[in-house]
């Protein structure tokens, strides 16, 4: 079921393409779209035991919203299953500079030291 919803959202992905065209008030929705189904792919990756697809979707995120919290929190789960565990450390410190109260960084934070 995870594998039918990546193929769904690479079909959006798709879909959107490059929304350089978009008209102003579209642009946005477009790239707030495909954040949006990165953040779900790398749920998804995460789901089917692929650190390394749910890695590069949150890097995609990242490298437009740096202090995206699910993004971190993702990319941190990624690094902890494939034994990076200082990077892991590190996205999760970020995660809990933005939102103290984060349970599930506080929860990942003891296996990843």
């Amino acid at each position: 079921r995870f594998e039918l919803a990546l193929a769904k959202y690479d079909k959006v992905v798709e879909a959107i393409g490059s929304h350089d065209s978009f008209k102003p008030e579209l642009k946005q929705r477009a790239i707030e779209a495909k954040r949006l189904v990165e953040l779900n792919r790398a749920a998804c990756y995460l789901q089917i035991h692929n650190p390394t697809g749910a890695l590069s979707s949150c890097n995609k995120v990242l490298k437009e919203d740096r202090n995206n919290v699910k993004a971190l929190f993702r990319r941190a789960k990624a690094h902890h299953a494939r034994g990076e565990h200082v990077e892991a450390q590190q996205d999760l410190e970020r995660v809990l500079e933005l939102d103290a109260a984060n349970s599930e960084a506080k929860a990942l934070m003891p296996h990843v030291k």
